[in-house]
């Protein structure tokens, strides 16, 4: 997890491969066939999500996930920093 709940942008990352091979597991027989299972799930209130909420609301195209997905990038940097 990135970020504080009580923050204005809070971002998870879980490992779903995991969380579903578990015995237990709703998806078990998805979970072994896959090679990676990972829902990032970003979340944005108070002053960013009206900020979100207007370029969304200005968009000509149904297909909002580019957009949205942008948001997440130009908030956190999800680049691996190679070599440190």
């Amino acid at each position: 997890m990135l970020g504080s709940r009580r923050s204005e942008a809070f971002l998870r990352i879980c490992n779903k491969k995991i969380e579903q091979a578990r015995s237990d597991g709703l998806y078990l027989a998805v979970s072994i066939e896959c090679k990676d299972w990972i829902r990032i799930e970003a979340e944005f209130k108070h002053r960013l999500a009206k900020e979100i909420g207007k370029l969304i609301a200005l968009m000509e195209t149904d297909d909002i996930y580019p957009r949205l997905l942008s948001c997440v990038l130009d908030w956190w940097s999800l680049v691996k920093n190679r070599g440190k």
